[in-house]
């Protein structure tokens, strides 16, 4: 199902907020030390982390992904390569205001467990959108 399609129907469609997206998702430092040698090695090690927890997202319909971190661009095509539209640089008054009316639980990171608390529905964002339009 291509991007478009998939907000065509946004029945089943869901987002989540991570605060910090990049930390955390790499193996620890002493993985690192005793199984990566060189830099290429360790960004590659860390990609397929990453590409990993991508994976799980997507199969939990998660579409959509805001987080305050500004993400670099070959992260960004992991998360165009799964499918998941990933607004980075969201500002935190932005954050909370999604926050306050849909009350989504954010994450601190993305590898954490994600629960029903942490998962908005795509549809209440529309309704967001519409509560700040001045009349």
């Amino acid at each position: 199902m291509n991007q478009k399609s998939r907000f065509l129907d946004m029945s089943n469609v869901y987002f989540i907020i991570v605060y910090d997206l990049i930390q955390q998702v790499s193996p620890n430092e002493a993985t690192w030390e005793a199984e990566c040698e060189s830099l290429p090695l360790k960004l590659s090690t860390l990609y397929l982390n990453f590409e990993e927890l991508l994976n799980f997202v997507k199969v939990q319909n998660i579409a959509v992904i805001f987080t305050p971190c500004a993400v670099n661009a070959y992260l960004k095509s992991l998360f165009m390569k799964n499918n998941i539209v990933l607004i980075d640089c969201t500002v935190k008054e932005d954050i909370e205001i999604i926050l306050f009316y849909t009350g989504v639980s954010p994450l601190k990171f993305l590898n954490e467990t994600l629960e029903p608390k942490n998962i908005g529905h795509l549809k209440s964002l529309r309704t967001l959108h519409s509560v700040k339009q001045p009349c």
